[in-house]
């Protein structure tokens, strides 16, 4: 690598440099120095004399007057005369010595003979001894009437008898060009229908003193791998650079007709539309110990979204949140919570709801001692008298440090850390190809619990999911379904009923301003008249 690429750099020009200072020079022997010291990794100590032996890499200042000797041999060699007077006559730089000069007094201090000698004249190697060149074989032989076989055969023989082994010419190399000097020693044809069989053999002896570089046979392995290029079918000229067709996922089934019959094809009536308690019974049937034998599945519920911000063109992101359930249920992953506040008795009681640690000063020494990992935790929550004493753990805590946006800091710590470690957690999640269409899926409880119960939690988690709507017309939720794994059934839930609280409580509201603003006006209007 650094004969073939670095080196040539470094020694460009070299006939010039020939006539350079010794500061200059001596910056390309620190060049090829460092360089050495790479290829062998020797350390600092190692003299620079062993590792040009070693490389086979003579100093610098060396090889340019090597170079600078040759080419002044070859200036005293041309045919044309106009570089006599200057060969025999250098001139005289004031302030640098110059190519002739130099080279010169290289000669004299290595004693080189200053007369020239004559070039060998070109001549035909054939002149001196004539090549005996034989292309018939030792039989007559007609081509059409005798098989392949039998040729090679009596070339062969021809080929042993007029050419021993022993006067072959073994050629031996490390095996990078042997294809091309194959190709060339042992071609054969046909003139004027005699056989021209191979008449040097070629042993070639793979020698190789240094170790393949890393990835090279795997690149030459990616080389000979054949790409399969998938022809595209004909596409027409009105439909080529068209976008991609707009993925559907929102289902709108308001336009097909009603069931008539308790059997019908799903794709061309309505999804019937059931009743919380008769979504879980028919789900408690499917999952009977004589059907999927799971009575104590999951029941998930599945909410499609209409992500419509307020303003137009803009889109709401995916959000995740956690609402606490009147009735827990055991969940497969526990969620591990670190409290953190002065009260004992505080830290008594969240120990007591579910926390995993609880503590005070502390802790938040330890937490930066490293003796507790934060990893370690799913959520950390935090009384506000602790505050100032954890601001010092904010770079370590990043996305974990209280906040009452995230609901993680107040004075309610029982009910906090219940709401984390028993809440459900739920994500909505926006498709990628349609902005406008988000949705959720998360467990709500277990079917071996009370009906009851399980529309408890349903209706906690609509409330909180519907607290998300933004401030437009139109619902939040278009669709609910009850899903129960490993079933594939999804049943449609009638939902407008337990979120209309909210909407009431939202006309109320509006109402109530509404009343405000018109009392304001009239009192307005009477001061004014009287």
């Amino acid at each position: 690598m650094y004969k073939t690429f670095i080196k040539p750099i470094l020694l460009y020009n070299a006939d010039v440099l020939i006539t350079a200072n010794n500061f200059n020079q001596n910056r390309l022997e620190v060049c090829q120095n460092q360089a050495l010291r790479l290829i062998t990794g020797a350390a600092k100590s190692t003299p620079i004399t062993a590792m040009q032996a070693l490389t086979q890499n003579p100093p610098i200042n060396l090889t340019l007057e090597e170079q600078a000797l040759t080419h002044h041999e070859k200036m005293l060699r041309l045919t044309t005369t106009k570089w006599e007077k200057r060969l025999l006559q250098p001139t005289k730089l004031k302030t640098q010595t110059s190519f002739l000069s130099k080279v010169t007094e290289i000669k004299t201090e290595l004693n080189l003979p200053k007369s020239k000698e004559n070039i060998l004249s070109r001549e035909n190697p054939l002149t001196f001894e004539p090549i005996n060149i034989q292309l018939d074989l030792e039989e007559p032989v007609t081509k059409s009437e005798t098989s392949k076989p039998v040729l090679k055969a009596l070339a062969l023989e021809a080929v042993n008898n007029r050419y021993p082994p022993e006067e072959w010419l073994h050629i031996y190399t490390d095996g990078s060009t042997i294809g091309t000097i194959t190709s060339l020693l042992s071609n054969c044809s046909l003139k004027n229908t005699r056989f021209v069989t191979q008449l040097i053999n070629v042993n070639a002896i793979q020698v190789r003193n240094y170790a393949a570089r890393k990835g090279t046979r795997e690149k030459a392995k990616k080389k000979k791998v054949k790409v399969e290029v998938k022809k595209v079918g004909f596409i027409p000229h009105n439909q080529r650079g068209t976008k991609a067709p707009v993925i559907v996922k929102r289902i709108d089934d308001s336009m097909k007709p009603d069931p008539v019959d308790n059997v019908w094809f799903s794709k061309y009536y309505k999804w019937p539309i059931y009743s919380f308690e008769s979504a879980v019974q028919c789900h408690r049937e499917t999952h009977h110990p004589t059907v999927y034998n799971n009575p104590d599945s999951e029941l998930f519920v599945n909410l499609e979204l209409d992500m419509r911000a307020a303003k137009t063109n803009r889109y709401l992101d995916s959000f995740t949140k956690i609402v606490s359930v009147p009735h827990p249920f055991n969940k497969e992953n526990a969620r591990s919570v670190l409290v953190i506040c002065k009260s004992p008795e505080l830290q008594r009681s969240a120990l007591e709801a579910g926390a995993t640690v609880a503590g005070d000063v502390e802790l938040i020494k330890n937490i930066q001692n490293g003796e507790l990992n934060l990893q370690d935790f799913h959520f950390v929550i935090a009384h506000p008298d602790i505050l100032p004493e954890l601001v010092s753990l904010r770079g370590i805590m990043k996305r974990k440090f209280p906040s009452q946006k995230s609901g993680t800091l107040g004075l309610d710590i029982q009910g906090m850390v219940s709401k984390f470690c028993t809440g459900i957690e739920y994500t909505a999640k926006v498709s990628q190809y349609v902005q406008d269409f988000g949705w959720i899926f998360t467990p709500v409880g277990k079917l071996d619990m009370d009906v009851s119960h399980l529309e408890a939690n349903f209706t906690a988690l609509l409330k909180d999911v519907n607290s998300m709507r933004p401030k437009r017309e139109g619902p939040f939720i278009t669709k609910c379904c009850l899903v129960s794994l490993p079933s594939p059934e999804r049943l449609k839930i009638d939902f407008s009923q337990y979120i209309d609280e909210v909407r009431q409580g939202e006309k109320d509201e509006t109402e109530d301003a509404d009343n405000e603003q018109v009392k304001d006006e009239e009192q307005k209007t009477s001061v004014m008249t009287g």
